[in-house]
């Protein structure tokens, strides 16, 4: 769940989102507030190649079942990927910075 907030400025109205997260979907809201666009969408298309759908309200998802997204490690541990820190979760040319494999 999303809340939107406009905050008055002396030039325009500032944007603040405040979303709200469970215990369950902390790590998956976690991880697609700190990665770029590029990112979300790449490791989006990525899950959908190994048999899962990434579901940002539930998690990393298979059939119906969320199976991580508790810690965003998680997600990625499950993928069988390495854990990205946030701070270079980008694409560059189609492929991840952080991407070893």
């Amino acid at each position: 769940m999303v809340i939107k907030i406009f905050y008055p400025t002396e030039t325009c109205l500032f944007q603040v989102d405040f979303y709200r997260a469970t215990e369950k979907t902390f790590g998956i809201q976690q991880l697609i507030r700190t990665g770029s666009a590029d990112h979300n969408m790449w490791l989006a298309e990525f899950a959908i190649s190994k048999g899962f759908r990434l579901k940002y309200s539930e998690g990393l998802l298979k059939g119906d079942v969320a199976v991580a997204g508790e810690a965003e490690e998680n997600v990625f541990k499950t993928l069988g990927l390495q854990y990205p820190e946030p701070h270079v979760r980008e694409v560059i040319e189609g492929k991840p910075v952080w991407l070893t494999i």
